[in-house]
Formats: C-alpha cells, sequence, structure tokens
C-alpha cells in the first residue's frame, strides 16, 4: 500500500474537501445538492483553514486527499478548578469510497486522537455516529453515552 500523509489542511486542499463534502452528501441522501454548494463550501473551508478552533485533518495518498475529519473546539465556562477546559466535536468523518477498507480513516482517527490528547485543557471528543459507523467508534476507543437533547429543527 502507499504511504499515508496524515495532516491537517492546507490551502492546496480547499477544493478538494469541498468536493469530498458534496460526496458525502450524495452518499447519504442520494441528491447532488445544489449547484452552487462546492463554490460555497470551498469559501467556508477558507475561512476556518488553520484555525485552532476548527482543525480539519486530511489523509492523504499518493497527492489525493482520502478521508478527512473535522473537529470543532468549545471553549467551557471558567470553572475553578480547571480554569480553562474545552471540548471538541468530531464531524465530518469521511473516507472516499475507493479508499475505505485499508485503515485509513481509522489512522486518521488515531491521528486525531493523538492531537487531542497534546491539546492543554481538551476534555473530551464527542460525535453522532451514524448507525453503520457506531461499532467502528467504539472499537476506536469511544463510549456510548445518553445525551439530552433538545431539538430545534428537524435536519433538512
Amino acid at each position: 500500500m502507499a504511504e499515508i500523509i496524515l495532516r491537517q489542511a492546507l490551502g492546496g486542499d480547499v477544493s478538494s474537501l469541498a468536493e469530498m463534502r458534496q460526496a458525502y452528501f450524495h452518499e447519504e441522501t442520494g441528491k447532488p445538492g445544489p449547484s452552487d454548494f462546492p463554490t460555497r463550501m470551498a469559501d467556508h473551508v477558507r475561512q476556518v483553514l488553520g484555525s485552532s478552533n476548527e482543525p480539519i485533518f486530511v489523509a492523504e495518498v499518493e497527492g489525493c486527499l482520502a478521508s478527512c475529519i473535522w473537529v470543532k473546539v468549545t471553549v467551557k465556562v471558567p470553572w475553578p478548578e480547571p480554569f480553562e477546559a474545552s471540548w471538541a466535536y468530531v464531524t465530518n468523518v469521511y473516507t472516499r469510497p475507493e479508499f475505505r477498507g485499508q485503515g485509513i480513516g481509522t489512522a486518521l482517527l488515531e491521528h486525531v486522537q493523538a492531537w487531542a490528547k497534546r491539546q492543554p485543557g481538551l476534555e473530551f471528543l464527542i460525535l453522532w455516529p451514524s448507525d453503520n459507523s457506531a461499532q467502528w467508534y467504539q472499537r476506536m476507543g469511544f463510549e456510548s453515552t445518553e445525551a439530552v437533547v433538545y431539538k430545534v429543527r428537524a435536519h433538512a
């Protein structure tokens, strides 16, 4: 297997990340999505690139982005001890179909977990897995907990 490069996204990854998000939408919904989505998504990627609160992690194989994981860090309201704490939401975990089953997504998630352990004050990673991915996340050390959620509106 070719070498897997695990890293944070760079400016040259913008269009690939936008394409991957649209492909993910298409796989989940069966719809192509709005024609202007790639442009709007690319603008969004440019806005968050390099942000310490919204890192985007990618796995690159032979010059192609094979997988991505987005993380959104939320700083908690200060508490006497520890004063500075945060948690992070893991989202947009996607591996292109042609790269699935090769351990690339697993390697990238392990990379994100190692990054998380190096972040001072970061207490936990949280995500909402699909039915298909729940067991994978559990194998990767994630634990199921009961969440109390108020849904403002249904997901489109």
